[in-house]
C-alpha cells in the first residue's frame, strides 16, 4: 500500500515497472506538489499478455473498421474517378501512418494504460486531464460500444433477414448480448480474448483476400504481369513491404486504368482528409494497451509499421478490385459496395461476405472493450475517478469495475437509441484528441528534449498533421448523391408538392358541414346528380407527357426539339355535361365569344339544362364556383328556372366526375392519325369523339 496525492506526480510513482528509468523518476520529482486529499490506492498494475502478434490483430481489426466494405462510395464521390480514388486510400494510409507513429512516440515514452487521456493529464495538468476524460466517457466510449454493438448485430442478423431490415428489438437485444459477452470475456481471459482477435481479424482479411483475387480473375488479360501482381501482393502482405506494395498498385493501376485523372492539388488534400477520417477513428487503441504489450519498445513500432503497410496495400488492391467488376455509376448507387460486388460474381458469395463482414464487427467492438475501459483505470489512479475504478482482479489482472462501468453507459445509450444522435460529437471529438496528441508531443519536446525516447518521428511530421487535421475538421462537405440515398434508403421519394389553397376556419368549417350532410347519400340519390364543367382544347397544348429519346448532349438537335406555339394555335372552349345514363352538350365557344355569365345562362342554361331538367324530375345541377356560375345573374336565373343546385363550399376540392371524361377527349384527340389544322377541325373531331 502506498499512500498518494491525485497530482501529476503521482501518476507515474505508484508503480515501479521494469521499464522505467531513472530519468523518468527524477522527471516525475520535479512537478511541484499539489495540495489536495490523499487517497489511498493499490498498487495495481496490468498484466503484460499482448504479443506482437496481438499488436497486428488488433490494429488490422480496428484501424478503419468495416469502412473498406462501406467507404469506397464516398471516397469515389469526391475523387471522382475510379483511379484516383484508388490513389486517395493509398495517399490517407501514409498520411494516418505517419500520425499513428506521432502517437507511439508519446506511448512509448510513458508506457502506462490511459493513452490519449494519460498524455494529455501529464502535459495540460489536472483541470484538462479531468475534462478529457469525462468528454471521453461521454461521447467516446458509451456511444462507440452502442454504435458498433449495433452495427456488430446488424450485419450478423442480415445474413439470415435477406433482402429486409431485421426487426429493431431483435437487432439490440443481439446488440446487448453481443456487449455483455465480449465484457465477460475482456475480465476473465485476456489470453485468450487475443487469440479470438486474431480469429476475428483473419475473417476481415479473407474477405478482403477473397475480394482482390475475384478482382484479379475479372481482368480481361491477366497475363504474366498479372502474375507478377499477384506474386508482389503476397510478399508484401507477408514481409509488410510498403514501397513494394505501392510499385504494385501503380503497376496494376497504369495496366488497367486507360483515362489518366488529372486533379488539382487542393481538392486532392481535400479528398485525404476524408480518407483520414476513415482510417483515423481507433488507431489510439494500441497507446491505451501500452501497459499491456510485451517488449513494447519493440513490439508496438514493429506491429504498427506491419499493419499499415498491410492496410494500405490492401485497402488499394480491394478497391482496384471494386473498380475492375463495377462500373463508376453502379458504386455510386450503393452503401454496401462490397454486397454489390459479391452479387455480381456469384449469388452465394453475398451470404460468404455477410459473415466475414459480421466477424470483422465484431472484432472492431471486441478491440473498442478490450482497450477503453483502461482510460477509466489510468484516471482512478490519478483521482479523476473513484478509488473502485482502480480495482483489478487478484488473479486476472484485468479491470472489472472499468469495464462493467463502461458496459452500463453503452447499455443505457444503446437502449434508449440516442446513440446516433451522437455521431456527430464523436467525429468532433476525435478531431479534438488528434490535435491534442500532437500538441502534447509538441510540449514535451519543447519541455523535455533531452527526455529517453525509444522512437522518434521527425518534428515536420506532426506540424504537418496538425494543418492538415485543422483544415480538414473545417465545413466538411456531404454530397448530394449521399443525401439523396439516405433519404431513398428511408423510403422517401422526391414528389411534386400537392397546390392547395389557403384555408380559412370558416372554409373547413363548410366543407365538414357540406360532407356531413351528403355523406349518408345513397347510389339513388347521386344518380340524379348532373356534372358540368368548361374546359379549353388547343390545336399545340403542351401537357407534360410527350418524351423523346436522347443521349447528353442532344437536347437542342432538330429532331428532338418539339415546336410549340407560343399561343397554342387555334382553340375551342368546349362545355358539356353528364349523368348516370344521360349527356347534355357538347357546347362550343370561339375565341370571340368570352364565357360570362350572360352567355353562359343563354348559351348553356336556358339552351340545354332548362330543357333537360323539364324533361326528368328530381335533378340536381351541379356546377363549381366559377365566376360565372356563381354571378348573381346566373344564380337568380337557376331560382326563376326552379333549377335545383347542388351547393358547393368555397374553396373546395375538384371532385367533378366530367373531369375524366375530358382528360380522355384530349388522349384521343392526341392518338388520332390526322391532327386538326384549325379551329373546324378541332370542333368536327370533339363531336365525334
Amino acid at each position: 500500500m502506498a499512500a498518494l496525492r491525485p497530482g501529476r506526480q503521482d501518476a507515474m510513482a505508484i508503480e515501479e515497472e521494469e521499464t522505467g528509468t531513472e530519468q523518468d523518476k527524477q522527471l516525475m520529482l520535479e512537478k511541484p506538489q499539489q495540495e489536495s486529499p490523499e487517497v489511498v490506492v493499490e498498487n495495481a498494475t496490468l498484466q503484460r499478455s499482448i504479443t506482437l502478434l496481438g499488436v497486428v490483430a488488433i490494429l488490422i481489426a480496428n484501424v478503419g473498421g468495416t469502412g473498406l466494405f462501406i467507404a469506397p462510395t464516398i471516397i469515389l464521390q469526391f475523387a471522382g474517378s475510379p483511379g484516383m480514388s484508388v490513389l486517395i486510400w493509398m495517399l490517407g494510409g501514409l498520411l494516418q501512418g505517419a500520425f499513428a507513429f506521432c502517437a507511439v512516440e508519446l506511448a512509448l515514452m510513458f508506457q502506462k494504460a490511459g493513452g490519449p487521456y494519460y498524455f494529455v493529464y501529464f502535459c495540460f495538468g489536472d483541470m484538462i486531464g479531468f475534462v478529457y476524460m469525462w468528454g471521453f466517457v461521454i461521447f467516446i466510449i458509451g456511444p462507440t460500444w452502442a454504435l458498433g454493438s449495433y452495427t456488430a448485430s446488424l450485419y450478423t442478423l442480415s445474413v439470415f433477414y435477406t433482402g429486409c431490415k431485421p426487426p429493431e428489438v431483435l437487432v439490440k437485444l443481439l446488440a446487448l448480448w453481443l456487449v455483455v459477452t465480449l465484457m465477460a470475456l475482456n475480465c476473465t481471459y485476456m489470453k485468450v480474448v487475443t487469440r479470438i482477435q486474431s480469429f476475428l481479424t483473419s475473417s476481415k482479411v479473407i474477405a478482403l483476400a477473397i475480394i482482390i483475387i475475384i478482382g484479379l480473375a475479372y481482368i480481361p488479360s491477366v497475363g504474366i504481369v498479372g502474375v507478377v501482381v499477384a506474386v508482389l501482393l503476397i510478399v508484401v502482405v507477408v514481409g509488410g513491404g510498403a514501397v513494394v506494395g505501392v510499385v504494385v498498385v501503380v503497376v496494376v493501376v497504369v495496366e488497367v486504368v486507360l483515362v489518366v485523372v488529372l486533379v488539382v492539388v487542393v481538392v486532392v488534400v481535400v479528398v485525404v482528409v476524408v480518407v483520414v477520417v476513415v482510417y483515423q477513428d481507433h488507431l489510439q487503441v494500441i497507446t491505451v494497451l501500452a501497459e499491456e504489450v510485451k517488449n513494447p519498445v519493440k513490439n508496438i513500432p514493429r506491429g504498427l509499421e506491419f499493419s499499415f503497410a498491410v492496410l494500405i496495400v490492401i485497402s488499394m488492391a480491394t478497391n482496384f478490385a471494386y473498380y475492375v467488376v463495377l462500373s463508376r455509376s453502379e458504386a455510386l448507387k450503393t452503401d454496401a459496395v462490397a454486397m454489390l460486388f459479391a452479387e455480381r460474381v456469384h449469388r452465394a458469395l453475398p451470404v460468404v461476405i455477410s459473415v466475414l463482414v459480421s466477424l470483422c464487427s465484431i472484432g472492431n467492438l471486441n478491440v473498442l472493450i478490450m482497450g477503453q475501459p483502461r482510460v477509466l483505470f489510468a484516471a482512478g489512479r490519478n483521482g479523476h475517478m473513484p478509488r473502485i475504478m482502480t480495482m483489478l482482479h487478484t488473479s486476472y489482472k484485468t479491470p472489472w469495475p472499468a469495464t462493467w462501468t463502461c458496459g452500463l453507459v453503452a447499455t443505457f445509450l444503446l437502449l434508449t437509441g440516442s446513440v446516433m444522435s451522437l455521431v456527430s460529437a464523436i467525429s468532433l471529438f476525435f478531431g479534438i484528441t488528434a490535435l491534442m496528441l500532437n500538441f502534447c508531443l509538441f510540449i514535451m519536446r519543447w519541455r523535455h528534449p533531452d527526455r529517453h525516447r525509444p522512437f522518434r518521428i521527425p518534428i515536420a511530421v506532426p506540424i504537418f498533421m496538425s494543418i492538415l487535421m485543422t483544415r480538414g475538421r473545417k465545413n466538411q462537405l456531404i454530397s448530394a448523391n449521399t443525401v439523396r440515398r439516405r433519404l431513398s434508403t428511408s423510403g422517401l421519394r422526391a414528389r411534386r408538392p400537392y397546390i392547395g389553397p389557403i384555408l380559412a376556419q370558416r372554409h373547413r368549417h363548410r366543407r365538414t358541414l357540406w360532407a356531413q350532410k351528403h355523406a349518408a347519400w345513397d347510389r339513388i340519390q347521386w344518380r340524379s346528380v348532373v356534372f358540368n364543367d368548361e374546359s379549353r382544347f388547343c390545336i399545340d397544348h403542351a401537357d407534360g407527357r410527350v418524351r423523346v429519346w436522347r443521349r447528353s448532349g442532344e437536347r437542342y438537335q432538330a429532331d428532338r426539339v418539339r415546336e410549340h406555339d407560343r399561343w397554342d394555335g387555334a382553340s375551342l372552349m368546349m362545355w358539356g355535361a353528364i349523368s348516370y345514363n344521360l349527356r347534355i352538350g357538347p357546347v362550343f365557344f370561339n375565341k370571340r365569344r368570352a364565357i360570362n355569365a350572360r352567355t353562359y345562362v343563354q348559351d348553356v342554361l336556358q339552351a340545354h339544362v332548362v330543357p333537360y331538367t323539364a324533361m326528368h324530375r328530381n335533378i340536381v345541377f351541379q356546377q363549381d364556383n366559377a365566376r360565372a356560375h356563381t354571378a348573381r345573374y346566373t344564380q337568380k336565373f337557376l331560382e326563376q328556372s326552379n333549377v335545383q343546385v347542388l351547393p358547393w363550399p368555397a374553396l373546395s376540392p375538384d371532385l367533378n366526375q366530367i373531369e375524366h371524361m375530358l382528360d380522355y377527349l384530349q388522349r384521343r384527340l392526341d392518338c388520332q392519325d390526322h391532327q386538326p389544322q384549325n379551329a373546324e377541325d378541332l370542333e368536327h373531331s370533339l363531336r365525334r369523339h
